[in-house]
């Protein structure tokens, strides 16, 4: 699940939706991914997977970038299209946001930090 609010007068909501959920394309945008994998499909029409995010400005390359790498693969959008294994729920823990705000990332890299400035 994916809330979040924000304005972008040069890129429609279908396309933003569209970018948040293509993990091909956010390989190529989101520069502070460190890691980002498919789980498995709860239903037809949700999934769980892992990733990080940053959505700054992705929109606007998107509808390029989508008509030459697969575009009528959108399995968010098309559940057929989902190859994910299915899995039951009731294997999913519950996690509370509480229980989120003292985990130690020291050991992640800043996104800034791991590039060459040369």
């Amino acid at each position: 699940m994916h809330v979040c609010k924000m304005i972008v007068n040069d890129v429609s909501a279908a396309t933003m939706f569209d970018v948040l959920h293509d993990s091909r394309y956010r390989k190529k945008w989101d520069v502070t991914m460190q890691e980002s994998f498919d789980i498995a499909r709860l239903s037809a029409n949700a999934d769980v997977g892992y990733y990080s995010c940053d959505v700054h400005k992705a929109g606007q390359e998107y509808s390029n970038w989508k008509s030459q790498n697969s575009p009528d693969l959108k399995p968010w959008l098309y559940p057929e299209q989902n190859t994910l294994p299915m899995m039951d729920p009731a294997e999913l823990s519950i996690q509370r946001a509480d229980s989120l705000e003292n985990v130690d990332e020291s050991s992640k890299l800043d996104a800034n930090e791991g590039e060459d400035s040369s």
